[in-house]
This record gives C-alpha cells, structure tokens and sequence, in this order.
C-alpha cells in the first residue's frame, strides 16, 4: 500500500507499507546456496522538508533469523547518487547450520552510498555477545573493474559465529571444510580484502584460477576444536594462525593436543599446513606437525577404529612406557583425501 502527494509537479507527501510473503532468492554461482525468506516487510514516509525517505521500519526474518532496522534514505546527498543510514538492535541469525546456535547481534549499523553508478558499503558493524565484525564493499564502480571489492575485520568473535557471517561466495572451499570441522575457539584477528575484477569473479565461479593477490584473508584463533576424520581424536586446545590467497594458504598451528580414551593425551605442535594452488584437480597439500607424550597414549591413538586396521594388532596401553617424540611429514592430495589405511 502507498499514498503520495504532489505540488506542482514536486512530491511533497509519500507513505507506503510493504509485505512479502515465503521465497527464494537464488543467486546463479555454484558456492551460493539460495537465500530463503520467510517475511519481510517495510514502512517509509517522505520527509519534504529534508528531502529524506524516513524507513520506520525494514522487518526481514528466515527460519531463527530475526532483524528490524530503521534508518533513512537521501537522494542526492554531497558527492553520492544516494546515501542510505541504517541501524538496529537485537537482532537474531540462525546458526551456521542447523545444529548450531542463533547468534545474537546487539546493535548494527551500516552506511552505504551509490556513487558513480555503483554500490559502496562503507561500513556493516556487528556487535553482539560473541561477534564483532565490520564489512566495506564495493561494486560497480569504475575502480572495480566490473567485479567486486570487499573488506572486513573481526576481533575476539566466536569461530562459529564468524562462520555464520563469513560470505558464502569467499574462499568457499576454505569455508566450507571449516564449516563442517572447527566446532569451537575463538578469533583473536581476522583480516579480509577481496579485489576481483568481472574476468576474476567469472573464473573464481568456473573453476578458477584467480591471481594470488586478489584474496588475502589473514587470522588467528585460539583454545580452538578441530574434528578428525575416521574416528581420530579431535584436536583440542589448538592455536592456529596464517594466510589464504587467491592461489593457496599457508596455517601454522603452535600447539594443541589429542585427548584419548581413560584421561590419556598426546601433544602436537610445529603443525604446518601448505598449498600453494588450490585450483588444479591434482593439487598437493604438505603437512608437517610434532607427537609428544607418554607410550600409553601412543597405543590408544593406534588402538582408535581408525589406525587399528593399519596396525593391525591391538594393543595395551596400560602395559606400555616410556614417551614418544615423533615428527610427520605428508603429502596429500587436496582434493580427494586418502583414508588412513590408503595413506603413503
């Protein structure tokens, strides 16, 4: 519904009120799972006096997900086609995945301008219990060359939650491993810039490659949790930091440690994890890390589903002693990983 007034050819008085009902917005890249949207809705007025249209309210909800903003819109305002405030408070996004828990966002502010026929977000904030983020973006404009810039930032946010408002279309394999394996820690820093041009996005959907310098994400997290495969013990207590490109990434992981079965623990550290190209079909992944601890928890780590059949034999850990000091080297592939029994 929407009701205007006009005076002498100038609007001077506009009201409207909008509703939609369930959808999908599908966005055409393999990495983009669809957006659903149970409702949205908006209520605006045209303020003549400042040239502004007031939005009372922007209601938006999916699922668990709950947002209302408010804000205004002004056309032509300084050097911008347009320039677009919003804010709100209490907000709720559903979890990364299902099982995961809502996120709750106290407050988010966003400033954004159309400039040069293009859209910059200046700045998305996000502040909650166990998020604090900030987004730019940019695309359209000349400087993009046809593609997209973005940037973001993030400090003492939870890894679950950083997940759930990292971008799908983002270094989507790094994403998507993540998404299924890090289950706890928190991200001390996070750093993102992102410049792809229209001939870098059309390869990044097609199977790449992209130029190395068109993607630097940079992170550390702390007192993390990494889920193993094949009945492994997860990692626990870990610490990890480094560097992804356009081309490939480069982690190190300090120190973490393996819990075992009856309060037994081997300890790892120097942990290393490199690919340097992440798009050819055969690429390799080098991982070197260092075992420490007690015989008897060697024999427990041997003795998971996982590494018995490799063994062969099952062993007693309480009859084994003295400690173990072991550094690995693999050379994986990246894209199919080899089961424990298959590996080199």
């Amino acid at each position: 519904r929407a009701t205007a007034a006009l005076q002498a050819g100038r609007l001077i008085g506009f009201d409207a009120r909008f509703a939609t009902g369930a959808g999908l917005v599908q966005i055409d890249d393999k990495d983009m799972p669809p957006i659903r949207v149970d409702s949205a809705g908006a209520e605006a007025a045209w303020d003549e006096e400042r040239r502004t249209l007031l939005l009372r309210t922007l209601d938006y909800t999916d699922g668990a997900t709950r947002m209302r903003l408010q804000g205004e819109l002004m056309p032509r305002n300084g050097d911008a086609d347009w320039r677009l405030n919003l804010t709100g408070r209490d907000a709720v996004l559903k979890g990364v995945t299902p099982a995961d828990p809502v996120v709750r966002i106290d407050t988010i502010e966003m400033a954004a301008v159309g400039r040069e026929g293009g859209l910059v977000l200046d700045r998305l904030a996000l502040r909650g219990p166990d998020l604090a983020a900030e987004v730019g973006l940019s695309v359209g404009t000349p400087a993009d060359r046809g593609g997209l810039s973005v940037r973001a930032n993030g400090a003492g946010t939870g890894v679950r939650p950083a997940l759930r408002v990292w971008p799908d279309l983002v270094v989507p394999k790094v994403r998507r491993y993540l998404v299924e394996n890090a289950r706890a820690g928190t991200v001390e820093s996070f750093a993102l810039a992102i410049a792809l041009s229209d001939e870098d996005l059309r390869k990044s959907m097609s199977g790449g490659p992209i130029p190395d310098e068109s993607v630097d994400v940079r992170f550390a997290i702390k007192d993390g949790e990494l889920r193993a495969p094949e009945g492994l013990p997860s990692l626990v207590g870990l610490s990890i930091g480094g560097k992804v490109t356009g081309l490939g990434t480069s982690l190190q992981a300090p120190t973490a440690r393996a819990p075992l079965p009856e309060g037994r623990e081997l300890g790892l550290s120097g942990g290393a994890f490199t690919v340097s190209n992440f798009w050819p079909d055969d690429t390799a992944a080098a991982i070197a890390f260092r075992i420490q601890g007690g015989a008897d928890a060697a024999g427990a780590l041997l003795n998971t589903p996982a590494l018995r059949q490799v063994v062969g034999v099952e062993l007693d850990p309480a009859t084994m002693k003295g400690d173990i000091d072991l550094w690995v080297g693999l050379t994986l592939p990246f894209r199919d990983v080899p089961t424990v029994a298959d590996l080199p």
